[in-house]
């Protein structure tokens, strides 16, 4: 079912590219080098060693689990973090 959405969601948004139910695998491929270029691009902008985003983001956190599992009504975990 999520597969036919998926397909459906990429021909129905004016993409002409579809996407037929055999290509859709858990494999993973290389980047293509325009993927690559374009990251080291923002990469190199961004400056990883200022932490205060950081800092601002958990400012005031009271706490967080340390995993977090969201299970259905028979306590099969579908979603963990």
């Amino acid at each position: 079912m999520i597969v036919a959405a998926l397909a459906f969601t990429m021909t129905g948004c004016g993409s002409s590219t579809a996407i037929s139910v055999s290509e859709l695998t858990a494999e993973s491929k290389p980047a293509p080098q325009y993927t690559i270029d374009a990251n080291q691009e923002v990469y190199a902008l961004l400056d990883f060693e200022d932490t205060a985003e950081f800092e601002n983001a958990i400012k005031g956190l009271l706490a967080s689990p340390d995993t977090l599992d969201i299970c259905d009504e028979n306590g099969k975990v579908v979603w963990s973090q």
